[in-house]
């Protein structure tokens, strides 16, 4: 995958996790609200779903911060890609020279 979808895939990541953030506070108000009972039950269970939905978001979102480090990383100064034979060697640090 190239820099630049990863970067797309990046913002629309944040896009969704805001939008998963306010309805999950609009679903504990509405949790909140309501009298005990079968509906609060089921208000609740709903909240647990769509928190657990944002933690799987955090997730796919810092795997692609980690994809989009790797991508830099591995990109040489040209802006084209390494090849594969040598994008895992790096440069002698001073101290090894």
């Amino acid at each position: 995958m190239k820099l630049s979808e990863e970067l797309i895939n990046l913002r629309q990541a944040d896009v969704h996790i805001a939008e998963a953030t306010r309805r999950i506070e609009h679903q504990q108000a509405l949790a909140a609200s309501l009298p005990a009972g079968i509906e609060k039950e089921r208000a609740e269970a709903l909240l647990a779903a769509m928190r657990a939905t944002l933690v799987q978001f955090a997730v796919h979102r810092e795997a692609i911060v980690e994809n989009i480090a790797r991508l830099r990383f591995d990109r040489p100064a040209s802006g084209r890609r390494a090849h594969p034979a040598v994008a895992g060697i790096r440069a002698a640090s001073p101290d090894e020279r």
